[in-house]
């Protein structure tokens, strides 16, 4: 019939020739051409036999079909007078589906994600309606044009750079605001579980737009719970009549990091502070070495929480060393420690030499191939003294445990010295 796409047409579609001719077709189509003019196969020229085969259809009119290009105006009019009158866009159609150009994928594109900033928008609009505190955040974001692109409005009181930091704090604030009216007391871990999706939600730049939108720090705002630190070392905590001797750790002592600080004074002139990542080995340089005698030695538990940097500012004066794993996440721990501190952590016993000689983890392929890329970015990016290890990770991937024997035969008999530099 007038028009139709039979079974015939179709098969002939299906041969080589046809195939790559309605394929270029379908790519001008797609770039907004029009299917005028000569059409180039930009995939390189099409065999004899190719061309024979796109003839059967259009015929061997000259100039019409060569093993280069198809004229697609004589094209056209092969097909109207042919026994299949159908257009060329008939047969991309019938091959490929509707063709959708760049621009209007463009378009499309930019139409949803202007529907989804919209819907995110509509969700914090919601949380602020009844909460009078935050009126005005209200009207500046009601009063934002529509965006493809998630911004934070003007003179917002968060302060936040970027719409994540902006969107935590004012949900936290949504739930936090009639509780602190009501005189309720708002754990921090509780408000994220909340208010965010998870206890663990919260971020240093949610923090901060947090408490710039509600007008009182963090820790006042919510109650914070505070962080168990483990130490030996020359350090004494008096709070009134009880002391609490870090000396005297058998093989460690512990003590809440806030309430250390908060209450009573924390005495003492060590050589430095210590960091050790891994609970075994921290307890070994308690109990196998003679650093407590000088250095105060601290159990990182496995990350830089924010009670232990609370801490460490304390002792600005004091060198900062730490001794974590010999992989991505132990040069991450240090490059946390010196953004969170502000201050410069010496790294010891993270020598490449020393995840060269040592046994690796036996990760499988895809987790190496993981750790590889962090340990490139970090030999680019990360702590300047720490990219030699990081660019020896980087070979292979592998990972290796400050626990590892070789790393722990080399390290606790020569720690003491190592640290003495530092002093």
């Amino acid at each position: 019939m007038h028009g139709e796409i039979t079974e015939d047409l179709r098969r002939w579609m299906d041969k080589p020739g046809p195939a790559k001719f309605v394929e270029e077709l379908r790519k001008r189509l797609v770039n907004g051409g029009k299917l005028h003019g000569r059409l180039r196969f930009r995939s390189g020229p099409i065999s004899e036999d190719e061309r024979r085969e796109i003839v059967e259809l259009l015929g061997d009119r000259k100039g019409t079909v060569s093993t280069h290009s198809v004229q697609l105006d004589h094209a056209a009019e092969s097909l109207r007078a042919s026994r299949y009158p159908v257009t060329l866009e008939k047969l991309v159609e019938a091959r490929h589906g509707t063709v959708i150009t760049k621009f209007e994928a463009k378009r499309a594109r930019v139409a949803d994600k202007t529907r989804e900033v919209a819907q995110r928008r509509d969700e914090l609009l919601k949380l602020m309606l009844p909460v009078p505190q935050l009126e005005r955040e209200r009207v500046l974001l009601a009063s934002m044009e529509p965006s493809a692109t998630d911004r934070v409005p003007p003179r917002s009181a968060t302060k936040a750079g970027a719409w994540a930091s902006y969107a935590t704090a004012i949900k936290a604030a949504a739930w936090w605001w009639p509780r602190h009216l009501a005189g309720e007391t708002t754990p921090a871990k509780g408000l994220a579980a909340s208010a965010l999706g998870g206890a663990k939600k919260w971020t240093t730049a949610g923090k901060l737009a947090f408490q710039n939108l509600v007008g009182m720090a963090f820790d006042q705002a919510l109650a914070v719970e505070d962080t168990e630190i483990r130490l030996n070392g020359p350090l004494v905590w008096r709070v009134d009549d009880v002391i609490v001797d870090a000396r005297l750790g058998d093989p460690w002592v512990s003590i809440p990091a806030s309430g250390a600080l908060r209450l009573g004074a924390l005495v003492g002139r060590p050589d430095g502070i210590l960091l050790v990542e891994n609970q075994t080995n921290f307890q070994h340089v308690c109990t196998d070495s003679t650093v407590p005698e000088h250095w105060l030695c601290v159990w990182i538990a496995g990350f830089a929480s924010e009670g232990l940097v609370r801490f460490i500012r304390k002792f600005s004066d004091w060198p900062l060393a730490a001794w974590c794993d010999l992989d991505p996440s132990g040069i991450d721990i240090i490059q946390n420690l010196m953004r969170e501190t502000g201050r410069h952590v010496h790294a010891v016993g993270m020598e490449p030499e020393l995840w060269d000689a040592a046994a690796k983890r036996a990760d499988p392929a895809e987790k190496r191939a993981k750790w590889q890329g962090r340990a490139k970015r970090l030999a680019a990016e990360g702590p300047q003294h720490l990219r030699p290890l990081a660019h020896a990770i980087a070979t292979t991937g592998e990972r290796v445990e400050q626990e590892e024997l070789a790393v722990y035969d080399r390290v606790i008999p020569t720690l003491a010295e190592r640290l003495r530099g530092l002093r």
